[in-house]
């Protein structure tokens, strides 16, 4: 890994998800379409979007239900 980069690593459990996340990872990007269109394709389902002055981005549940999303900053 390059210095400056970060990596995340996510693992399974056998448990279900029983209550509100105790994480919301935001990930930021250059490029929301493409990213989005990535998060979908690895069956993540877009539940909102949002166009602020200074942000753009999508809420996202993961196929368990866990949510997350990917920002893009516009200002």
């Amino acid at each position: 890994m390059s210095p400056g980069e970060t990596s995340m690593l996510f693992l399974s459990v056998s448990e279900g998800k029983v209550a509100k996340n105790r994480c919301h990872p935001d990930i930021h990007t250059a490029d929301l379409e493409a990213n989005v269109a990535r998060a979908i394709a690895m069956g993540a389902v877009a539940t909102a979007r949002f166009d602020n002055p200074d942000d753009r981005f999508v809420v996202f549940e993961d196929p368990e239900g866990n949510e997350f999303c990917i920002v893009e900053e516009v200002g």
